[in-house]
């Protein structure tokens, strides 16, 4: 017979406290983007707005109205952007724009949880960079290790990367920051989710205090926001007035499946 728990008031093992939760400063952001009209009104330079120019791109989205300049000016940002809205550019344009390429050493280090997105901003970064001459490195889990090192040991300027394989790379030594003077977290919240944080963390000790953070996010947990906190020196926070509501952009679909498939 299994014994019943006792529920009187004094009785049995009490319950050990809970982790206490850290009270973390709720985001207070800008959400009104200044009235720009085109990415002419930045001093983002020729060949950077050429090659915006051959994106088809015109008219900058809020987000990138709301970060291009403070980045441009060398400020950290936090910043709360749904999916779809061109944060890719909102941080890469500024950043490609400053990277200086005759240096030979990893000025900037955009981290990405998935393979895909890292793909994704891989492509975007370099189509900038190539007329400056800025070269850009992928490095992800599961493609092949020797043709990253090789791109990193012909003189990247700037990685595009999740944070297994980064964090890999550096321990191998193929990988170092010590002038690196941007770094960016794209889609922080899903870097959290996965599980990445603890990788982030070890990643940014390696940069130098004194570098540009820039930190992307859909949502703001609270590990999130206290690692924003912490990696940022007095950031700018900004976002989109629609909040995390999905742009039109984005194909939401779903499927039904019975119990029996579903995973254990």
């Amino acid at each position: 017979m299994t014994p019943q728990r006792s529920r009187g008031r004094g009785h049995g093992r009490p319950r050990p406290p809970g982790p206490k939760r850290e009270n973390v400063p709720e985001l207070h952001p800008v959400e009104e983007p200044p009235d720009i009209a085109t990415f002419a009104e930045w001093p983002l330079g020729a060949d950077i707005q050429r090659a915006i120019a051959a994106m088809d791109i015109v008219k900058p989205t809020p987000i990138q109205a709301l970060a291009i300049g403070p980045v441009l000016s060398g400020r950290d940002v936090i910043a709360k952007a749904q999916t779809g809205t061109g944060k890719t550019l909102a941080f890469g344009a500024p950043m490609m724009a400053k990277i200086d390429a005759a240096r030979a050493t990893v000025l900037g280090l955009v981290m990405c949880p998935t393979r895909e997105l890292a793909q994704q901003v891989h492509g975007v970064l370099a189509t900038l960079g190539f007329p400056r001459g800025v070269r850009v490195a992928m490095c992800v889990g599961g493609d092949p290790l020797h043709p990253q090192i090789a791109e990193l040991q012909a003189g990247a300027q700037v990685v595009v990367g999740t944070p297994g394989r980064i964090l890999d790379l550096y321990q191998q030594r193929f990988l170092s920051f010590p002038w690196t003077e941007f770094v960016v977290l794209d889609e922080a919240d899903k870097m959290f989710e996965i599980g990445f944080i603890d990788d982030i963390k070890q990643i940014l000790s390696y940069t130098p205090e004194e570098r540009q953070t820039l930190l992307f996010s859909a949502t703001f947990p609270n590990e999130v926001l206290k690692l924003a906190r912490e990696a940022t020196r007095n950031p700018l926070e900004v976002a989109t007035s629609a909040g995390t509501v999905p742009v039109d952009t984005v194909e939401q679909c779903f499927m039904t499946i019975d119990d029996d498939d579903r995973p254990m």
